[in-house]
């Protein structure tokens, strides 16, 4: 239908028409539709981005900290032996 049609109604034999019998087509502004899903779903990939980016840090630090650990005890390892070659070679032990 185009602006200022007219549509007319009418019910077959044994039923009624409830409400007008005629209406026409005007130029009405059509109400913007609510962004609000948008806005939900733009907060949720924030949110959860910044939960992936907390857990790969959390993990990052506890992989280089492990590191940190594995090295140091390596280090005291090889000087442990050292000190224990050491006082062999001197007839300590």
């Amino acid at each position: 239908m185009s602006i200022g049609s007219v549509l007319a109604f009418w019910c077959r034999e044994g039923y009624q028409l409830v409400g007008s019998d005629k209406i026409s087509c005007h130029v009405r502004p059509i109400p913007r539709p609510e962004d609000r899903g948008l806005r939900v779903a733009v907060l949720a990939s924030v949110v959860s981005g910044i939960v992936i980016f907390a857990m790969s840090l959390s993990f990052l630090v506890c992989c280089l900290q492990e590191r940190s650990n594995r090295d140091r005890a390596k280090k005291e390892g090889r000087s442990r032996w050292a000190w224990k070659q050491g006082r062999e070679m001197l007839g300590i032990l």
